[in-house]
């Protein structure tokens, strides 16, 4: 089995418009086919996956639908660095960095804010480590609308969060 030297891979600095879609660079188009896929799986840090719409417009192959709650999820901001490597049939793994050079810690512990497809597994091990970590199952109702829902006779506000703000849920199965 190949490495992650020996699958090809592409880097993106998020700088411009890549808040609604990100352009695969042309010269890498050639190491994928969306003839055969329209959709493109994002691997994150975490091992969780995202489902994102592929899209060729004129001569340019673009991540669209899918690809803002990927960036949302992680909270990517302008000057944040990523290295996609393809694993094959239109799945990417992810790797995010900071504008310090330094691959970002809390991309270990997003999860994706939709309801997971029937395809991803809902729980899974951690890659390159001897944690197991549980995911709970999504109820279909999006936390903001829940938040939303909220009233009070006394003042307040309501702030999103993300679960690894709150919570780390790896848990330690085994030593080496």
């Amino acid at each position: 089995m190949a490495n992650d030297f020996q699958k090809p891979s592409f880097f993106k600095i998020m700088l411009g418009d890549y808040k609604k879609k990100l352009r695969i660079p042309s010269h890498f188009a050639s190491h994928i086919s969306t003839e055969t896929s329209k959709v493109a799986i994002l691997e994150g840090p975490s091992g969780n996956c995202w489902e994102v719409k592929v899209q060729k417009i004129v001569n340019d192959i673009f991540f669209k639908k899918g690809w803002r709650m990927f960036l949302e999820d992680h909270t990517l901001q302008e000057r944040d660095f990523l290295v996609f490597i393809h694993d094959g049939r239109m799945r990417f793994s992810v790797k995010i960095f900071g504008p310090n050079a330094c691959e970002r810690e809390d991309s270990f512990r997003v999860e994706c804010s939709l309801e997971p497809t029937r395809s991803f597994p809902v729980s899974k091990n951690c890659q390159g480590c001897n944690f197991r970590q549980e995911q709970r199952a999504f109820t279909g109702v999006k936390a903001k609308d829940a938040a939303n829902s909220f009233s009070s006779r006394l003042n307040f506000f309501v702030r999103g969060m993300k679960a690894y703000n709150v919570e780390n849920r790896c848990q330690l199965v085994s030593f080496c």
